[in-house]
């Protein structure tokens, strides 16, 4: 079957790339953001630790 002249073979072969070069876009820019807003990694499990404990003294 044909829609506006194109046959379903390049109609799919177009819709597969422009979803790959849409991802790969998103992945780009989405890499991009969490670099620059410079995640912060999770602190070692003593400070942790330490975290929870004061805030449940401050709480209880």
């Amino acid at each position: 079957m044909k829609l506006y002249g194109i046959s379903s073979e390049e109609a799919l072969a177009y819709a597969t790339l422009t979803h790959a070069v849409n991802y790969i876009i998103q992945l780009g820019v989405g890499g991009l953001f969490f670099f620059h807003e410079n995640i912060k990694q999770v602190p070692p499990k003593e400070e942790l630790a330490n975290e929870i404990e004061s805030i449940s003294v401050e709480t209880g």
